[in-house]
């Protein structure tokens, strides 16, 4: 566990966990105290389950691999890959390049108990769109049907250093709906 401080003194906590699922994120790891050096978490974040924050770093830090794409129903084919230290794979396109970006996301909890924020993600890009489908378990909720309407128009670019061999599927075999 890594402990962090941001500009107006909260206190921000990596977990081991959290250090892993950041591997699909190299470039984060060696600017993350920088990043959230800057951050200024008001006080009533800390009524929110989850806090999406951007910080511009104000030079370009790495690739933006999130791209909009042709909207895609449930059944039609696809291509998927798995990141790294991920238990779900992710829609990808190979046919795309990202754009260069100075900003990173991260996105942080509040832990009352301890009166700590810890880290659940950080990446190079805008914040935005909802959690991927794999991750909501109520597959009835209008918050997984948003987010499968959302992630059937958007995509990461593949990147080898960081994902497997992309595969063909559907949103519905994927998600074992339908």
């Amino acid at each position: 566990m890594k402990k962090f401080t941001t500009h107006d003194g909260e206190v921000v906590i990596l977990t081991e966990e959290t250090e892993k699922h950041l591997l699909a994120h190299p470039e984060i790891l060696p600017i993350l105290e920088e990043v959230i050096s800057k951050l200024n978490i008001a006080n009533d974040d800390r009524n929110i389950p989850s806090v999406e924050k951007e910080v511009d770093l104000e030079r370009n830090i790495g690739i933006n691999n999130f791209v909009e794409t042709a909207e895609i129903s449930s059944t039609d084919k696809m291509l998927f890959a798995y990141r790294k230290a991920r238990k779900y794979p992710t829609h990808i396109v190979v046919n795309r390049i990202g754009e260069d970006c100075g900003v990173v996301t991260i996105q942080l909890k509040f832990d009352g108990d301890i009166q700590s924020w810890f880290i659940m993600t950080a990446y190079v890009g805008y914040a935005g769109g909802p959690l991927e489908p794999f991750y909501i378990s109520d597959k009835n909720s209008e918050e997984f049907k948003n987010s499968l309407e959302y992630w059937s128009k958007h995509a990461l670019v593949y990147n080898p250093e960081i994902m497997d061999s992309p595969y063909e599927s559907t949103w519905e075999k994927e998600l074992k709906i339908g």
